[in-house]
């Protein structure tokens, strides 16, 4: 595996933190890697063996190695006045480290600050920030409990196969076609038919509106793959079939609707809606607002330019 861009905190997994612009560095000690999984600052990866291994910042448990972020502070010698340090400038993982127990990954995903297994048995774990149920585990209490740093069960999955995720939420799919999402959902990113308003007012939806239990996707059926991006996901029955739900302000989801056609604060599909303007698609890129697709054997791209 090889890296590029931005190295503050180890991100290429290279063994050192040096930004080399566009150079490709070799990420140190991978092999035998069937996928790889970006976060915000820190990636993980899924060997043939089906071991996971992550890189990267550490802050918030993101590579899943057990270590909380205070153990990469060292201890202020007797006398001294204590100076504050901010983890994310010290927490942090130059080589990949392997995820503690997940030893029968089947793949992989990462969201800003975290990431999730789904495994052969169709459970599935998490590990990272938990704010606003990003983890899939207890509900957003504000102190360390939403910090995890090993990975935990998500409860209520079964027979999972695989997964998708964007900056702040995360999607399951089941063997069955059944779709289930959890975390931020202040911009209807879950597909529940729930979106900021139905958590109360815009200006505290930023803490409150999130479910840390995976909830079920409305109007979905025996769905085949997901996709998702910063601003909105996208599922597929078969080829001609194909369901988006999120952001919608620069008509991302193709439904012939923008921003003006929605009230302040709810360019927002909270519910999956037909994209009837893609045939035959093998693939989907969600952006934040914009997408891509490869339909009927080319590549199609729709919403903002900038």
């Amino acid at each position: 595996v090889r890296c590029w861009g931005r190295n503050r905190h180890g991100e290429l997994g290279a063994g050192d933190r040096h930004d080399d612009s566009g150079a490709l560095r070799r990420v140190v000690g991978l092999s035998k890697v069937r996928e790889v999984a970006a976060g915000l600052w820190h990636r993980c990866a899924l060997k043939a063996d089906a071991t996971v291994w992550c890189w990267g910042a550490n802050d918030v448990g993101q590579v899943g190695n057990g270590k909380p972020a205070a153990a990469y502070v060292a201890p202020t010698p007797a006398g001294v006045t204590p100076v504050f340090v901010d983890p994310v400038d010290v927490a942090f993982e130059t080589t990949p480290v392997q995820v503690a127990g997940v030893v029968d990954a089947v793949d992989i995903v990462a969201s800003d600050h975290g990431a999730c297994a789904a495994q052969k048995d169709g459970r599935v774990v998490c590990w990272g920030t938990n704010a606003r149920g990003h983890a899939g585990a207890a509900a957003f209490a504000g102190g360390a409990g939403d910090v995890v740093v090993l990975p935990r069960p998500v409860t209520g999955l079964h027979n999972v196969d695989s997964l998708t995720a964007s900056a702040r939420s995360t999607c399951a799919r089941s063997m069955a076609g059944d779709v289930r999402c959890w975390g931020f959902n202040r911009d209807a990113a879950l597909g529940n038919g729930k979106s900021w308003t139905a958590y109360g007012p815009y200006a505290s939806a930023q803490t409150i509106a999130y479910e840390s239990h995976p909830t079920p996707v409305a109007e979905l059926d025996k769905t085949a793959r997901l996709w998702s991006g910063a601003g909105f996901t996208c599922a597929r029955s078969n080829l001609t079939d194909v369901r988006c739900w999120g952001a919608n302000s620069h008509n991302t989801l193709l439904n012939a609707k923008g921003a003006a056609d929605y009230p302040t604060n709810l360019a927002l599909e909270a519910t999956p809606v037909g994209v009837h303007a893609l045939k035959d698609v093998e693939e989907i890129a969600p952006g934040l607002q914009h997408g891509c697709a490869l339909s009927q054997g080319a590549v199609k791209c729709w919403g903002t330019q900038q």
